[in-house]
């Protein structure tokens, strides 16, 4: 989920919102939406319900979080 969304957003740091990608959950569902202005993506997966809130999270953060779990999930497969 989060790695078609944060194809999206924006490399400059001229506008800092637009770096991130908008996490917003809701009673059935979490979207996650970025854009740099020329592109836009966003995902959605149902969820049980958790009321509603919703944050951006740098697109970095995001990135190393991939890298994490993709050596997390390596080291069980050997």
């Amino acid at each position: 989920m989060i790695k078609p969304t944060i194809i999206a957003t924006s490399k400059s740091e001229s506008r800092p919102v637009l770096t991130g990608v908008n996490m917003s959950f809701n009673d059935q569902n979490l979207t996650c939406v970025a854009t740099n202005t020329h592109r836009l993506s966003m995902s959605r997966i149902d969820i049980k319900p958790t009321g509603n809130k919703f944050f951006n999270i740098p697109s970095t953060s995001l990135s190393e979080l991939i890298k994490l779990i993709g050596s997390t999930s390596n080291e069980k497969n050997n």
